[in-house]
């Protein structure tokens, strides 16, 4: 019995989707990384890959999200970077109204329009946030930004993070966390990601 009980409190009963951004697959960056940590420990991965990702469109990203981002529940924990941040908070924002997730955590998000990026104006205008829904329905929330992100400035995924409440870890020196920026893997985000299992 002892024995029994033990494999049930080592147990853990997580569910992770990873979502890539703009000229990003699943291949790319930390993203292999860390499915490899979490399916080390017997945890489940997902790493979704968006279509056309050189050319996003809204409408085709949301349906990527429909088709892959299936059976959330309160075990669920979200996974994003860029601009796969706002396309899930906006696909979030429309199916969790009657389900809670576990987490939320958006690396170098943003909402608004990039100076860097103004390709994908039309893409941010189409996304919502319903923001009371993503405060009540994900009951974690963690943005990850970097002081020298040539992409994503640092105010903007601040002022993501305080949109939807969350707690906001800076690393500095990161970049905008591509392979280029040294970032095949992502100890910090590692480290959270094992607080939010064990906690």
């Amino acid at each position: 019995f002892f024995f029994f009980f033990s494999l049930l409190k080592l147990k853990i009963i997580k569910k992770f989707f990873i979502i890539h951004g703009f000229q990003a697959s699943g291949k790319s960056h930390w993203f292999p990384w860390l499915k490899q940590q979490l399916e080390d420990i017997r945890v489940e991965c997902h790493v979704l890959n968006m279509t056309d990702s050189m050319h996003p469109d809204y409408l085709i990203w949301k349906q990527n999200l429909t088709q892959q981002l299936q059976y959330l529940d309160s075990d669920t924990i979200v996974i994003a970077h860029s601009l796969g941040c706002i396309s899930v908070l906006d696909y979030l924002s429309s199916v969790l109204e009657h389900q809670k997730i576990k987490a939320f955590i958006g690396v170098s998000g943003f909402k608004e329009k990039l100076k860097s990026l103004p390709e994908l104006n039309h893409f941010i205008e189409q996304t919502h946030l319903s923001d009371g829904i993503l405060h009540l329905n994900i009951q974690q929330r963690y943005v990850i930004f970097s002081n020298n992100d040539q992409y994503v400035p640092a105010p903007l995924t601040i002022c993501l993070g305080q949109r939807i409440n969350a707690q906001m870890l800076e690393i500095k020196g990161a970049g905008h966390f591509l392979e280029e920026d040294r970032y095949r893997e992502f100890p910090q985000l590692w480290e959270l990601v094992q607080s939010i299992l064990s906690a």
